[in-house]
């Protein structure tokens, strides 16, 4: 109960005292450094190999385990190049990261939200930037739904880069593509959920991967990195100054958790631009 009021009182004080923009969000960065680079390449949303000497801090065995699973299974699909190799750069330190749809079924519309809760979230759209992105769109120019089945959101996730769900994210992308072939897709995550993003778009097949015309990402540790075969001027990115999430690290910050206040609104316009504008 301590932390539960704990966290109601941090959002509270963030909805009454952040500004409507936040001058230290990165509204876009053109690449990625450090760690981000890293954990990105190794989960081959990028398109590259990870370096042969490249290392990353954090991480357990299960989740080293975890994302050569994900990443064999994407390979058997023929996602990833039978040639690459699947290695995984050993974590300098071993500790934790510091089918169905979400929401109801519904007609097609002209545009497609597809969000990804952060971890520990619960519910399909999560309970911080998901509902307000929610909330900021028309409901008769969009359906909106969040990954909920093949996607827990749990620790393990981090440490599985993103993967596991990022597959979850990639099936309601081919699907949605499918049902609804004149829908604009946007595909959008926080924390945990922005890798799920990212991975979700870069493993999707082309002619669903064509329908998107958008990522909206916060709070990313893949914060900067471009997606394989998918235009980066697509990629809208908010990571606060001082989110240690946002370098690749998984350092929660205050600053980590204020984009639901701060940055939905600007991410609601630039969506409605990338639907109007495709």
């Amino acid at each position: 109960m301590v932390r539960i009021a704990f966290v109601a009182a941090v959002f509270a004080a963030v909805a009454t005292a952040a500004p409507a923009s936040n001058p230290h969000a990165l509204q876009r960065r053109q690449t990625c450094t450090g760690q981000s680079c890293v954990i990105a390449d190794i989960s081959r949303s990028t398109g590259r190999q990870p370096s042969p000497d490249a290392h990353f801090e954090g991480g357990t065995a299960e989740g080293t385990a975890c994302i050569k699973e994900h990443l064999t299974i994407l390979q058997s699909q023929g996602r990833i190049p039978a040639n690459d190799s699947l290695e995984v750069p050993e974590p300098r330190r071993r500790h934790l990261f510091g089918g169905g749809l979400g929401g109801s079924e519904a007609e097609c519309k002209p545009n497609t939200l597809l969000y990804a809760r952060g971890t520990g979230e619960s519910g399909a759209m999560g309970m911080s930037v998901g509902p307000r992105l929610e909330d900021g769109l028309s409901r008769t120019q969009w359906n909106v739904q969040g990954v909920l089945d093949g996607y827990p959101a749990d620790m393990a996730g981090n440490n599985c880069i993103g993967l596991n769900g990022g597959i979850a994210m990639m099936e309601l992308i081919e699907q949605t593509a499918q049902e609804c072939p004149e829908t604009k897709i946007v595909v959008s995550g926080y924390s945990q959920g922005a890798m799920v993003a990212h991975n979700g778009v870069a493993f999707a097949k082309p002619e669903a991967k064509s329908q998107i015309v958008g990522l909206v990402v916060f709070g990313d540790p893949f914060n900067g990195a471009p997606i394989k075969e998918f235009d980066s001027s697509k990629i809208k990115t908010f990571c606060h100054e001082g989110d240690g999430v946002c370098s690749g690290q998984f350092g929660i910050t205050f600053e980590h958790l204020t984009y639901a206040f701060r940055d939905t609104p600007a991410a609601i316009e630039w969506m409605e631009q990338a639907v109007g504008g495709s």
